[in-house]
């Protein structure tokens, strides 16, 4: 007898842990009884469990992992406590229960909402199941309001629920205590500061006595087995210069979520902020850290751009649409390089190894402007090779192809209803398990062959459309109908550069990288 797979869901957020009736164990208890109840035999069971994570979105490795499995054919059955367990947004839970799951053919089932799929082969459940969503959905936003009103009322009592910041550590109370040796690195950069050094400087003599850098601290902490760099970032140092928490103030709630579900984080107005004076111990005095504001106002405008940069998040620079934004890449250390000076002659810089003089791209630049005409040149040429090629002109999708892949289609189908046809008649003893075997493997084999030539002609389709794709791009660049951004944008991947101004350009098409 064919094996049937029951996956088991559960998920706990951390705003359920004060209810037992929702603990990992008891939702384990009440979906092991229910699959008892169905009394099949033959049955395994896989259990997936999600601890801690928000149902308002499916981003949840166990919810991922078991989905994989559905889309490989090797899950039966889901079984999870009720809707809310599954999935809080009703879009999503929908987009599932009603076309990824029957298209599966996997029952679903939620044992506290009484809803078994297999009770609505003509539907899902109708206005009843509809209703259920939408009243998970409207109790995760309720829920999410008083989670934030709870949250800011621990805030404002001086609990420390977000993790320790660079130089603390939290402590068995969840407080915030000195990490000696990252509170000694905090508190030099400050007194470099103090002494009149910049952040370059800072940097440069961090790499020169071998500091570890905040992330290499925190996982060799760990016990990571990591070779460090010492490569501090000047961005890095200055927001420890202008962070107010290492006089001891706790400070929090500075962003909020735009909506329900979502990551996207959005700066509050500092007069929304939790502020709480004398919160910890403090590594650099008030009277040293207003010093050192003092001593950062000179560069008001770097200080400006680096404020919104790091602490806002709003980068003045990025706002900027040029043309290989997000493109130019160091070819030696494989790192992004900076467009420095945008205002004037503007370069790319690569700024990872700035600070290590035997690096072979130490300080390594390039202008702008020579590698956007350098760019633009080279897509010209490679335009007017890939339509000279009588191999990616004329191209089109014929209609032989079509018709002999649609029949793949449908002897697919016939094919696998067959099969589930014959294993519905083992079940009821009209075929013996040898028959049932032989007959299986004969029409899984057909399955495979047609689905292997079904393949061959879905990627032969994707290769002639991305043919006509490239034809019809190197076709606007050289009639112009594009603008340069947009044609960087659909051609260019990245753009490597390499000492001695040797640049090498990956395209987002193959075809496009053809030879004269």
């Amino acid at each position: 007898m064919m094996e049937y797979v029951i996956a088991k869901y559960i998920r706990l957020s951390q705003d359920d842990a004060v209810s037992d009736s929702l603990s990992i164990s008891n939702q384990r208890l009440l979906l092991d009884s229910h699959i008892e109840e169905l009394e099949m035999p033959n049955v395994t069971v896989l259990e997936f469990v999600d601890n801690g994570l928000t149902g308002t979105n499916v981003e949840r490795s166990g919810f991922q992992e078991m989905i994989e499995l559905v889309r490989c054919g090797r899950v039966n059955c889901i079984v999870t406590k009720d809707f809310s367990r599954f999935a809080r947004n009703e879009m999503e839970s929908g987009y599932y229960i009603e076309q990824v799951f029957p298209l599966y053919r996997v029952r679903f089932i939620s044992v506290s909402d009484d809803f078994d799929s297999i009770k609505y082969k003509d539907g899902t459940g109708g206005i009843d199941v509809a209703f259920k969503f939408l009243m998970h959905e409207y109790y995760s936003k309720d829920l999410s309001k008083k989670v934030k009103t709870a949250k800011h009322v621990l805030m404002e009592s001086g609990e420390h629920i977000v993790g320790a910041i660079y130089g603390y550590r939290k402590n068995s109370s969840g407080k915030w205590e000195h990490d000696p040796t990252a509170a000694e690195v905090v508190r030099a950069i400050f007194n470099m500061a103090l002494d009149g050094m910049t952040t370059a400087q800072i940097r440069d003599k961090l790499f020169a006595d071998r500091c570890l850098a905040p992330r290499e601290y925190i996982n060799i902490s760990k016990g990571k087995d990591i070779i460090p760099k010492y490569n501090w970032a000047t961005r890095q140092i200055w927001r420890i210069l202008n962070n107010e928490q290492y006089t001891g103030t706790y400070i929090a709630g500075k962003t909020e979520v735009i909506r329900v579900g979502s990551r996207h984080k959005v700066e509050k107005d500092r007069s929304e902020w939790i502020i709480i004076p004398d919160s910890h111990p403090l590594i650099v005095s008030k009277e040293d850290f207003a010093r050192v504001q003092e001593i950062l106002k000179p560069s008001k405008v770097v200080s400006d751009q680096m404020q919104e940069t790091i602490i806002k998040g709003k980068r003045k620079m990025q706002a900027r649409n040029y043309l290989l934004r997000g493109k130019i890449v160091c070819g030696t250390c494989g790192y992004a390089m900076s467009l420095i000076n945008p205002n004037t002659q503007r370069v790319f810089r690569c700024m990872k190894t700035y600070a290590d003089k035997i690096a072979a791209c130490h300080k390594m630049k390039v202008a702008s402007a020579e590698i956007e005409d350098a760019v633009m040149t080279v897509i010209k040429k490679q335009a007017e090779v890939v339509l000279a090629c009588d191999d990616l002109t004329n191209i089109r999708k014929t209609n032989s192809d079509e018709r002999q892949a649609a029949a793949y289609e449908k002897q697919i189908s016939q094919l696998s209803e067959q099969r589930q046809q014959y294993y519905e008649r083992f079940l009821n003893n009209e075929v013996d398990r040898d028959a049932f075997h032989a007959q299986k493997a004969q029409l899984t084999a057909q399955i495979n062959r047609l689905s292997n030539q079904l393949a061959v002609l879905k990627q032969a389709e994707r290769d002639r459309g991305a043919s006509k794709k490239v034809a019809a791009l190197a076709g606007e660049v050289l009639d112009k109908t594009a603008t340069p951004k947009d044609i960087v944008n659909a051609l260019v991947d990245k753009v490597l550069v390499f000492p001695n101004n040797h640049i090498e350009i990956r395209w987002k098409f193959a075809n496009f990288a053809v030879n004269a």
